[in-house]
């Protein structure tokens, strides 16, 4: 019988189901894999296709608390104006985008450990990590801005002095040196945490820069740009993130400023204008702006009472003709502390593109840098693929809100023609046009080992900033 049922079972196909069935590989808690099958008429789904990324939850995390007071300055302290800072935050959040799941690690005066903080954005699977705290410099009144950290490894001394303060929060942990193993109080704990590459530099860098260009743009405060160190709490985390340093509690401008409900108020909306600004990058959408101009968060907020925000417009970049004097003075390694700039790292396995609406920049001219440049390998061309504007590799050396001094050795020496635009009103410093990456991660390790030891790859298409990745899927 069983002979006859495959030999006559041809003719009676129409009474068998003829669907297809998506395979999915879930990845459950254990080491095993699990196959479900779904039954699907017409086509096969492939198992790896994913959703159009979409900015779910981002986690606020209001620095220090309970028995952990922070930084103080005459009138205040940190982890007062932090709880408050976070929470207006949160309402915007919650209020001019209600599709977003908003976490505080905490809500009132309490103590959280550090390592704590990240797990809670790590078990919520959050999209971004926000970190707020504020800033101390004793010995010097006359400090004052705001400073917004990614992780990474970077040797300025005031970099180094702000993660060790910020991470003497462990010290209040019972039994914390069971949680970590290694000081980050010292240097050689610094240096080790600092090394830890983070999966999601290039989007942290992102966010990091709206925040900064917003404490100008929006809160109307100084800038002192995007910085790299290595902050316990950043470490820990999987996702993007980021440590702001809204002011100084001792300067006497900025703990005035930081004291007020419309101070705090004024640095919330920043923090809502670059989150806006970010979450339309990341997803490919328009930031809402029509929402931001209208800003006016919750009649019951005890935090602020923010004024509106008029974002300001993305001008087209500026050409700057700066020529680099042929003057060569010695430029301190920290004179470099108020740009950022990263290590090449592996990038996210799915990352979203960056893309700016700036066009392509203007190069920079320059006598010596041009006849440098020409005893070194120059970049090969390649093929692209058909229909598509060819992909150009940059390696990004520092990136600041205002122009960086180049009358230096540092600057005129390195053998490339370096390049000053301004992207997202920041002024970036780029050795461009390499038309592969094997090219620019050569020229990243000659200008690491010349003195810009944190130089990093960037990809641009058609004058629009994309991830790596892409520009990877891009060139196969």
């Amino acid at each position: 019988l069983v002979t006859l049922a495959f030999v006559f079972s041809p003719l009676f196909t129409r009474a068998f189901n003829s669907s297809l069935a998506d395979v999915n590989l879930l990845h459950p808690d254990s080491n095993t894999l699990q196959v479900v099958l779904t039954a699907r008429k017409g086509k096969v789904k492939p198992a790896n296709e994913t959703a159009e990324f979409r900015l779910k939850t981002i986690v606020i995390d209001a620095g220090h608390g309970g028995k952990d007071p922070g930084c103080s300055g005459p009138g205040s302290t940190e982890k007062h104006l932090t709880l408050a800072i976070a929470q207006a935050f949160a309402e915007r959040v919650r209020l001019h985008f209600p599709d977003v799941q908003v976490i505080l690690t905490r809500d009132e005066d309490v103590f959280i450990p550090l390592y704590e903080r990240a797990a809670i954005a790590n078990r919520a699977q959050a999209d971004l990590f926000v970190s707020i705290h504020c800033n101390a410099l004793p010995a010097s009144k006359a400090t004052w801005g705001s400073e917004t950290y990614v992780m990474g490894l970077h040797t300025a001394d005031h970099n180094l002095k702000v993660a060790k303060r910020e991470n003497e929060s462990i010290l209040y942990e019972e039994n914390y040196q069971a949680n970590y193993d290694y000081d980050p109080n010292s240097p050689e704990g610094h240096i080790l945490l600092s090394m830890f590459q983070h999966a999601y530099l290039e989007q942290s860098i992102l966010f990091a820069e709206r925040v900064e260009h917003h404490f100008t743009a929006t809160a109307g405060r100084r800038s002192r740009g995007v910085k790299q160190a290595g902050f316990v709490v950043l470490k820990e985390t999987t996702m993007p993130s980021v440590l702001v340093e809204t002011g100084f509690l001792t300067s006497p401008k900025d703990e005035a400023f930081l004291l007020t409900p419309a101070g705090q108020a004024k640095v919330a909306d920043a923090l809502l204008a670059a989150f806006s600004e970010y979450k339309a990058s990341i997803e490919g959408s328009e930031a809402h702006d029509h929402k931001l101009a209208a800003l006016a968060p919750p009649a019951a907020s005890p935090a602020a009472h923010p004024a509106a925000i008029t974002p300001a417009p993305h001008p087209a970049p500026v050409k700057h003709h700066e020529q680099v004097p042929n003057a060569a003075t010695t430029m301190p390694r920290g004179a470099l502390s108020q740009t950022h700039s990263a290590t090449m790292v592996s990038p996210h396995p799915t990352p979203q593109p960056y893309t700016p609406t700036q066009r392509e920049p203007v190069v920079v001219q320059s006598e010596l840098t041009l006849q440098a440049r020409a005893a070194l390998p120059g970049p090969a061309t390649t093929e692209h693929p058909a229909g598509q504007a060819p992909v150009i590799y940059c390696v990004q050396l520092a990136a600041s809100p205002s122009p960086l001094h180049t009358q230096s050795e540092l600057w005129q020496g390195s053998g490339y023609l370096i390049e000053v635009l301004e992207e997202d009103h920041m002024f970036k410093y780029q050795v461009r046009n390499f038309k592969r990456e094997d090219e620019a991660f050569a020229a990243q390790i000659r200008l690491q080992r010349w003195g810009f030891e944190d130089a990093f790859i960037v990809a641009y298409r058609a004058g629009q900033r994309i991830s790596l990745e892409e520009a990877r899927r891009g060139m196969r």
